[in-house]
């Protein structure tokens, strides 16, 4: 009569230490869970900051973090940020603007400079005359100078500067060459073309007759 007992008695005993683990799988399931919630939270810290327009920018960024979604500004922070928007697209503007300026300048004395270039009276007497042959260097210097300062972030801009200097460069060159191995005070800058890229009209035309005035000459 004693071993049926005891075999219900271990059969209790059996389902008892089942329950007793399936409890403990299910707490370490849920604490790992916690775990993980905690670890993905974001951190909210604060940080001390003058500027109303990064404030605006952090309480966005916080609030769309949190719910995964984007939450809809209020009427004075959306105007605070499309002020700070326009107001970055004028200095942009305004900088691409001066820079514009001044190259049309540039491009202005350019002009003059290449007429000069071009004319064969005053190449000939800039060949004979080292005063003004000089004088004449000393200009492109300033001008090549000029337009090698200016920075502008526009591609536009920085094409337009770069064939403004190599002609210059081109000009300077064939006026007042430098012999192999002398080092001048001013340091002259090349600027490698592209592969496959051509020269201006003018400054091809210029370049050619040069060479015909310096094959007469010899």
């Amino acid at each position: 009569m004693s071993t049926p007992k005891l075999g219900k008695e271990e059969e209790e005993e059996e389902e008892e230490e089942e329950e007793e683990e399936e409890k403990k799988k299910k707490g370490k399931e849920k604490k790992k869970e916690k775990k993980k919630e905690k670890a993905c939270a974001a951190r909210a810290v604060e940080i001390e900051e003058k500027n109303p327009g990064a404030i605006v920018v952090r309480r966005t960024f916080a609030r769309s973090y949190n719910k995964g979604k984007r939450k809809e500004l209020s009427p004075q922070d959306a105007a605070l940020l499309i002020q700070m928007s326009f107001r970055a697209h004028l200095a942009r503007r305004s900088q691409v603007l001066r820079c514009l300026r001044d190259l049309a300048i540039a491009k202005a004395k350019l002009k003059e400079i290449r007429a000069l270039f071009s004319n064969f009276s005053y190449r000939r007497r800039i060949a004979h005359d080292a005063e003004e042959r000089q004088r004449f260097s000393e200009k492109i210097i300033v001008l090549l100078l000029t337009v090698d300062a200016l920075e502008g972030p526009d591609y536009m801009v920085r094409t337009a500067k770069k064939s403004m200097v190599d002609e210059l460069e081109a000009m300077l060159d064939m006026v007042d060459p430098q012999p192999p191995g002398k080092l001048s005070s001013l340091r002259r800058r090349t600027f490698d073309l592209p592969d496959g890229a051509q020269l201006s009209k003018d400054m091809t035309s210029s370049v050619e007759e040069v060479i015909q005035l310096i094959e007469r000459e010899a």
